[in-house]
């Protein structure tokens, strides 16, 4: 048999991940590809991983001793690929789409103020899940200097917020030299202030009155997904007439007064969630969202309300877009009038004005044409709640200098129970060192 070129582990498999993080901490390179190829027969879906003979020094022997043992731990399903050229206009390894990971060295904030439970689980899933090193970081410890540098994964779990606040400058210089953060919930909403300096994400609270660019990247988001182009119009040598912009398609509401959009939120915010399971649309172009479908089930818990535009990424979004309902034809009387009263004819006209119109916008996002948006799945979800986080962003995802900081609005790893959550979470630390961050934090090896 052929030497083999890589091996591949297909990331629709879970355990693409845990497998992923065991290699490197074995000392095995590996790549994640982006977007789907194909290896010969071998479809590779994205948050594929890919082990090339060309990354390692190691022997194919010492590879394949390390995969058979990683597979043992973690159920994944190695297969063996003899070519490196993608069939067809797939891509190659090698090329832009096979990034480089870096081994992920991670840390948990944990102890007071950390909720409990939310570092439970988060370690659980690093620890028991992935089985891979982390290390425990005392919240008062790192207000007293703990060194940063040794680590490229910093996750600050719900009830973390004071602990941000606390260490920002230090964490600030951190993620600019490449660290990659993870917060959560309260953790994230410090992140999201404007005087904390770090990123473009902020708290609707917050930016109620200045709605504008964000709902111009729903628009954006959409047209991107859906909107079509008419190659008569691009390749044409005159000046076009009339530009059609996608935000403008549906009648703007009314702009309400400062004071008044910020009693508006505040009386939305009363109706927040404490545990309903909302519906939220993917972005199955992102590398965190590798490994789920167009659509997950989220936990919404009261957490803060996420606002991203341009500059930070926003992988999911609360909301799943699905086709309106036709309205009811309008039943046909059984006989008519052979001359129908004046008054019938201007109620007929009076009745053509209420006919059914576009979907419109909501208090700041246009609905496009159409479309209607699911948000309830599970759980109490009142209807001031359900339109103050529609499309909000469950998750954001931003470079900052070198680093990146991936900002959840809730928990991911609730309970343990929350597989597809807790997929992005698995995804942010394990492939967030290289796929959004640049390899400048110094690796300081230490005792594990």
């Amino acid at each position: 048999n052929a030497t083999p070129t890589a091996w591949l582990i297909d990331g629709q498999d879970d355990a693409s991940v845990a497998a992923a993080a065991q290699l490197m901490e074995r000392g095995v390179t590996c790549r994640v590809i982006n977007k789907p190829s194909i290896l010969g027969t071998t479809r590779l879906s994205r948050g594929s991983i890919v082990i090339a003979q060309a990354d390692n020094t190691m022997s194919a022997a010492d590879i394949l001793t390390h995969l058979k043992a990683v597979a043992e731990h973690t159920g994944a399903q190695p297969i063996a690929a003899t070519t490196g050229l993608g069939t067809g206009d797939a891509p190659d390894i090698g090329g832009e789409h096979f990034v480089l990971l870096s081994r992920p060295r991670i840390a948990i904030v944990t102890r007071e103020p950390i909720e409990t439970y939310a570092f439970g689980e988060a370690w659980h899933q690093i620890d028991h899940s992935l089985r891979i090193p982390v290390t425990n970081l005392d919240a008062a410890g790192l207000k007293q200097g703990a060194d940063l540098r040794r680590y490229n994964v910093l996750v600050v779990p719900t009830g973390g917020g004071t602990v941000i606040k606390d260490n920002l400058e230090s964490i600030k210089a951190w993620v600019n030299a490449g660290g990659t953060l993870v917060a959560m919930a309260d953790a994230a909403a410090t992140v999201a202030t404007e005087s904390a300096g770090l990123g473009s994400t902020r708290l609707l609270s917050d930016v109620v009155t200045k709605l504008e660019p964000y709902a111009a990247a729903i628009s954006r988001e959409w047209e991107g997904l859906h909107g079509t182009v008419d190659p008569a119009t691009v390749w044409t040598h005159t000046a076009p007439s009339v530009i059609s912009f996608p935000w403008t398609a549906a009648e703007e509401p009314a702009k309400p007064s400062e004071d008044e959009a910020k009693r508006r939120d505040q009386w939305r915010s009363i109706f927040m969630p404490t545990g309903a399971i909302v519906a939220s649309r993917v972005d199955d172009r992102h590398w965190l969202t590798a490994g789920c479908r167009d659509y997950l089930p989220v936990i919404a818990r009261q957490g803060p309300v996420l606002m991203s535009a341009q500059g930070a990424e926003a992988p999911v979004r609360y909301g799943l877009y699905t086709p309106a309902p036709k309205p009811a034809a309008a039943p046909k009387p059984e006989s008519a009038p052979a001359t129908p009263p004046a008054e019938s004819k201007e109620q007929g006209k009076a009745g053509s004005d209420s006919a059914p119109k576009p979907p419109q916008p909501t208090h700041w996002a246009m609905m496009p044409p159409d479309q209607e948006l699911r948000m309830r799945m599970s759980g109490l979800l009142w209807p001031e709640a359900s339109e103050r986080l529609a499309h909000s962003a469950y998750v954001t995802v931003e470079r900052v200098g070198s680093g990146q900081i991936i900002l959840f609005a809730d928990t991911p790893n609730f309970r343990g129970a929350a597989k597809g959550t807790m997929r992005l979470f698995s995804n942010a630390v394990v492939f967030g060192p290289g796929m959004g961050a640049a390899p400048a934090v110094p690796l300081h090896h230490h005792a594990e």
